[in-house]
């Protein structure tokens, strides 16, 4: 079986001493405060309000994710091409997600997915965060875990999660959608797309504790 992995909203919600006197106590603090971020950059780059970022990204987020309406928004009122190498920029820079400031390691989630490895099961990270290596690597999975090139982001793919996204995935590795399963925490970029493209497991997991419960199910 061939576990397909979403990150943000599955694999983390410990935060280090530093992230919580930033008020980060869990993910959807950390979440709100990265969408503030995300805000600020937009608010920067188009010189428009806040409200109407946020009314926006209100009404697109649900058909294209929050991401590219926020890449949207910022080429709509530039008339410049924002997409994902813009967005990597940003996150990756000293104002975008640092994710070794604030994350603590989750052995019990490592060990899990260790498990999973020994049985057979190949896992694949399925991600639109362009700070997702620096991520897992934080959180304790090491590459000979996830190895680099398991790992299938925007930069990578071209375009955000989504059916053509899944399907070039599981082409490239050589995978059937029946002989694959999707954890993820958002039915708009993971639960539609994958069950658009034809695999049939998939799961809603919010937080490490219930993506591991997940895992298990089907390991």
């Amino acid at each position: 079986m061939m576990l397909l992995l979403d990150v943000d909203g599955c694999m983390y919600d410990a935060f280090k001493e530093l992230g919580k006197s930033e008020g980060l106590k869990n993910f959807s603090a950390y979440r709100a405060h990265t969408r503030v971020a995300d805000m600020n950059w937009a608010t920067r780059e188009t010189g428009r309000s806040a409200e109407e970022f946020n009314e926006y990204r209100r009404a697109h987020a649900p058909q294209v994710g929050m991401d590219k309406a926020l890449l949207d928004f910022i080429s709509l009122h530039t008339g410049k091409e924002f997409g994902i190498k813009e967005l990597a920029i940003y996150r990756c820079g000293e104002f975008g997600y640092q994710p070794e400031r604030i994350l603590e390691p989750n052995e019990k989630l490592v060990q899990c997915l260790q498990h999973a490895k020994e049985l057979g099961n190949r896992l694949v990270v399925v991600t639109d965060n362009p700070v997702t290596l620096r991520t897992i690597r934080q959180l304790g999975i090491k590459e000979d875990l996830i190895p680099d090139e398991m790992v299938f982001g925007p930069e990578r793919m071209g375009s955000f999660k989504g059916k053509i996204f899944l399907e070039r995935v599981l082409k490239e590795l050589g995978a059937l959608p029946e002989e694959a399963a999707m954890f993820g925490d958002s039915e708009c970029s993971d639960i539609i797309p994958a069950k658009e493209a034809g695999i049939q497991k998939v799961f809603l997991t919010k937080g490490p504790e219930a993506l591991i419960q997940a895992v298990e199910s089907v390991i």
